[in-house]
């Protein structure tokens, strides 16, 4: 019987890494498709190997850069889903006496975790596809859907 969790698997053809759970027959390079394979370090969860997967994959002298930086920020090490902000909503919370103003948009949109260029992209996106008209430099009007 093989016990729980998952293993890194290091490919001796590409010499990439991948992952498998415990249980897994089939451990050829998810890469290659080499079956010549070795199981690396063994990992309780699939987080914990993802990141093992990661670093496994990078260039030697940057391995390290990437555990610290890992370990300073653990928001980017979980494994929780990053979800995008929905537009529209944005959008709305944007419009004051009508219309949205791009500075206001812009910061709506940085508490959202999107960048100014993002952000500023997503308004001549929506003002292209007709979501959004434009009144003047800088200024839009939402048309409801």
């Amino acid at each position: 019987m093989t016990e729980p969790g998952w293993h890194l698997v290091n490919c001796r053809g590409c010499g990439r890494a991948s992952g498998v759970t415990a249980s897994a027959k089939d451990r050829r390079c998810r890469h290659c498709g080499a079956s010549e394979t070795e199981l690396g370090s063994v990992h309780a969860d699939a987080d914990s190997l993802r990141i093992a997967v990661a670093a496994a994959n990078l260039p030697i002298g940057i391995r390290d850069d990437f555990r610290t930086a890992l370990e300073r920020r653990p928001d980017l090490a979980s494994g929780s889903a990053v979800t995008a902000p929905d537009p529209l909503s944005l959008f709305k919370t944007a419009v004051v006496d009508g219309v949205i103003e791009k500075g206001r948009f812009l910061s709506i949109s940085r508490r959202d975790g999107m960048s100014s260029e993002q952000a500023f992209g997503l308004l001549l996106e929506a003002e292209a596809e007709g979501l959004l008209m434009r009144l003047g430099e800088d200024v839009w009007q939402l048309l409801e859907p």
